[in-house]
This record gives C-alpha cells, sequence and structure tokens, in this order.
C-alpha cells in the first residue's frame, strides 16, 4: 500500500519493513530520514531515499512518538541535548547563502545553501570552515559558556 505524498513531511512518522523512521526533509523529490529510535541498521543511522520508491516502501504512518525527554548525543564528546516534542524552524535571511554553514553535531554532517537549496560540503570546502573554526578559537571569538 502507498502511503499519499501528503502525508510525507518534515516530522511524519512510518513504518518499514526494517524499522520506523521519521522524515526530516524533504526537497526536490527526496526525502531524508532518520530511524526514530536512534538505532542504527546496517551501518546508518539515516538515509534519503526519492519520494516514489519512500511512498511505496512505507507500510504505514504512525503517530508521532512522544519525544518528551528525548536526548540526542553530540559528537564528539557526546554530550546529551534535550530534543523539543515539535518541530522547528531555524530561518536566516541573507543576499549570500555562500557564506554560511550548518553543522549536525549528532552526525557530524556540514551543510551549505545554493540560494535553493542544502548541499552537503565536499572535503575542500568542510577545510575551509575547519580553517574559519581555528582561526576563531585562536582569537577566542566565541563565548566560553
Amino acid at each position: 500500500m502507498t502511503v499519499s505524498t501528503n502525508q510525507v513531511k518534515p516530522g511524519a512518522v512510518f513504518r518499514f519493513k526494517h524499522g520506523v523512521r521519521r522524515v526530516t526533509t524533504v526537497a526536490n523529490n527526496h526525502v531524508n530520514w532518520e530511524y526514530a529510535d536512534g538505532k542504527m541498521r546496517v551501518g546508518r543511522l539515516s538515509g534519503k531515499m526519492w519520494l516514489p520508491y519512500f511512498r511505496k516502501e512505507a507500510i504505514e504512518e504512525l503517530p508521532a512518538p512522544n519525544i518528551a525527554g528525548e536526548t540526542r548525543k553530540l559528537k564528539p564528546h557526546g554530550k546529551e541535548v534535550q530534543c523539543r516534542p515539535d518541530l522547528t524552524d531555524i530561518n536566516i535571511k541573507t543576499r549570500c547563502p555562500g557564506k554560511w554553514v550548518m553543522i549536525d553535531l549528532e552526525t557530524g554532517e556540514l551543510w551549505g545553501h545554493t540560494g535553493e537549496t542544502f548541499v552537503r560540503l565536499d572535503a575542500d570546502r568542510v577545510a575551509e570552515v575547519g580553517a574559519v573554526v581555528a582561526e576563531a578559537v585562536t582569537r577566542r571569538e566565541f563565548d566560553a559558556d
């Protein structure tokens, strides 16, 4: 049974043959997802699927689990942070999206924006970000809380 396109949205939870998946983003006819229980399967915690395949392989939509009290472990030291019960939009308004980078402190993924969509940074761009961070630490351009 195929789920409808309207059901596939960030935060929605679906039962699949090998686990329950939570949709994280939907863009360009692709669905980014993560295992809802946070447990690794076949060496991965998340993935990306073409929307029609996601819809076809999803068995059913499940009620969103109560994530009150759910935490995520951040890299590199395993510090835990609380999850919110609702989804949160994070917006940056800029004329120069290429200068901004987002880091997922749970997975270690670095993302940039083209002005149209988010893209995972390549090795050269990651090295540039590392150099900027190292320079900021050297100059102590951060709040040391």
